[in-house]
């Protein structure tokens, strides 16, 4: 759940924590729900197995620059607190 790099010095006795992203595999897991047409509309945790299906679909991407709809609609993702519960309505027309 949680996305963070510790960076250790003197052999540990110095480590700083360094928060890159929280909740990167809901994030991963919530953009996989909006193409799953089962997956509820509101009041639903992201799935833990999304992130690893969404990744392994990742392998068969071509090299394209990603349209401005698609950056929106992972910007959208990254900007929530937290997707616990993701609300899936709130990107409907996505």
């Amino acid at each position: 759940m949680i996305g963070t790099l510790y960076h250790w010095k003197d052999y540990g006795a110095k480590i700083s924590r360094i928060d890159v992203l929280h909740q990167p595999g809901a994030r991963y897991s919530a953009l996989f729900a909006l193409a799953d047409p089962e997956f509820p509309d509101t009041e639903a945790d992201p799935r833990e197995d999304y992130a690893g299906k969404l990744m392994a679909l990742a392998g068969f991407s071509r090299d394209q620059v990603v349209s401005s709809d698609v950056y929106a609609v992972v910007e959208g993702l990254l900007n929530f607190d937290t997707l616990y519960p993701f609300n899936k309505e709130a990107f409907r027309e996505t």
